[in-house]
């Protein structure tokens, strides 16, 4: 009789570890699908915007987007150079994109529905998952609001109060100008102006 119990058990952890497998993949298509609609909808906002005059503004409420995982590499890099073409349309379309993270204040801590061993080793790892996770939706709109000159704001409940300090950092912009006469900058002296 223990044989056939030990078979079982076997049997079942290799189907858990095939199912948590197979969950991940899953999880990681359903991310990689939000985060290219998500920058091909900011993509598509900025082309819009691209031909009206001075600087423009884009205000994302967003639960975030991960731009990098450690299982898939090839992901890591389509998902970089997506950031930084949008980030350069961005940048010469004078659009300034500010981030929040609409999910507000998020809890790291152990819930009820963790599945944990009790040992401590099993406790910190379901610790920095979770805080690993977090840090890494949140990376990609500091990235957008970092490269394009605007703000993210954070681990806030009140969606009002972000916004208000998204908006007070659009106060009090201007442009400066200066064309120089053409006769200024020697062609054949300076190579830059």
């Amino acid at each position: 009789g223990t044989t056939d119990s030990s078979e079982t058990e076997t049997e079942d952890a290799a189907q858990d570890l095939l199912d948590l497998e197979q969950q991940m993949m899953t999880n990681n298509y359903i991310e990689d699908i939000f985060s290219v609609g998500t920058l091909g909808a900011i993509n598509y906002v900025v082309k819009g915007m691209n031909q009206l005059p001075g600087r423009k503004s884009v205000m994302l409420f967003s639960d975030g987007f991960v731009v990098c995982t450690p299982e898939s590499p090839d992901r890591c890099a389509r998902l970089t150079d997506s950031l930084r073409e949008l980030t350069d349309l961005c940048n010469r379309a004078s659009v300034t994109i500010y981030t929040q993270d609409a999910r507000g204040l998020q809890y790291t801590g152990l819930t009820a529905a963790d599945r944990v061993s009790g040992n401590q080793q099993s406790i910190q790892n379901a610790l920095s998952s979770r805080s690993a996770e977090l840090y890494d939706k949140q990376e990609g709109l500091a990235y957008l609001a970092r490269e394009t000159g605007g703000k993210a704001v954070f681990n806030s409940n009140d969606l009002n109060l972000g916004l208000e300090k998204l908006l007070e950092d659009t106060k009090g912009y201007y442009l400066l100008g200066y064309q120089p006469d053409t006769d200024t900058f020697d062609a054949t002296t300076r190579k830059f102006n």
